[in-house]
């Protein structure tokens, strides 16, 4: 996931949830994350976020509500 905000000492699984939550209108439970962690972006640019869901369904419905992310600054 691209364009979400980065702070120091933040809690990635917080950080999916919430957004998902608010602009997907999708409920995730943290134990439903398997992995999360940000990796090396470009320079001037807020990391990348890299989610991996433990259920498939779960990563089908993001993927499939992802087109609501047009114009917010986040794209996946």
């Amino acid at each position: 996931m691209y364009g979400i905000k980065e702070n120091r000492g933040e809690n990635c699984v917080d950080l999916i949830r919430e957004m998902v939550k608010k602009e997907l209108h999708i409920e995730i439970k943290p134990e439903q994350i398997a992995i999360d962690h940000r990796i090396v972006g470009k320079q001037g640019r807020h990391r990348p976020l890299i989610v991996r869901f433990k259920q498939h369904d779960i990563k089908f419905a993001v993927l499939k509500q992802r087109r609501q992310l047009k114009g917010t600054g986040i794209s996946s």
